[in-house]
């Protein structure tokens, strides 16, 4: 009788992990693949993808896969572009077509000390096709911290308004890792 009670969950857990392989599978087939890794390219090889993960990498196409010829191609993982001024960009063209053409699939914004702010928000209203981090600007948290009083020296500002300018960067992050970033050379 107790086998009886484990049979529907075994059951269920697997038609659960199995979903993702009953989504029809691409395989790209004949590239040569930098993993990112720092290894030698790896020429000749197929990375199948089902949905939007990478499944296997080095066999051969399952069996009615979409098949891409990539032969003569190289494959390589998304890169990070850690300096990027596309943020007003991205709300005009959320697709990043200029940026995904080139392979970037990561966005850092922000790294000139000026943000978006609240960084939180802003970050959960976009709706694009590449991942995005930002830092909280500097040069924004002083100004408003400052408003437009941004002629004084910056010994003036970091004492007294340094740790109202954390405290304004907690909360813009919304539980965020992404962390203040100064760029000292530009004024708000």
């Amino acid at each position: 009788m107790p086998i009886l009670r484990v049979i529907p969950v075994l059951l269920l857990a697997l038609v659960a992990c199995s979903t993702v392989y009953l989504r029809p599978a691409t395989a790209i087939v004949g590239v040569t693949l930098l993993d990112g890794s720092g290894k030698a390219p790896t020429p000749d090889t197929t990375v199948v993808i089902r949905g939007d993960r990478i499944v296997s990498v080095g066999a051969s196409p399952p069996r009615g896969a979409v098949v891409i010829q990539g032969a003569g191609l190289t494959l390589t993982p998304g890169f990070v572009d850690m300096h990027n001024h596309s943020g007003g960009g991205l709300e005009r063209d959320p697709t990043a077509a200029t940026q995904v053409s080139q392979g970037i699939t990561t966005m850092v914004l922000g790294q000139d000390g000026g943000s978006e702010f609240p960084v939180g928000p802003y970050l959960d209203g976009l709706d694009v096709s590449v991942n995005v981090l930002t830092f909280v600007g500097q040069s924004t948290l002083r100004k408003r911290v400052m408003g437009d009083h941004t002629g004084r020296e910056a010994s003036a500002f970091v004492r007294p308004c340094a740790l109202r300018c954390l405290a304004l960067s907690r909360r813009s992050r919304g539980g965020s890792r992404c962390c203040p970033r100064a760029a000292l050379a530009y004024l708000p």
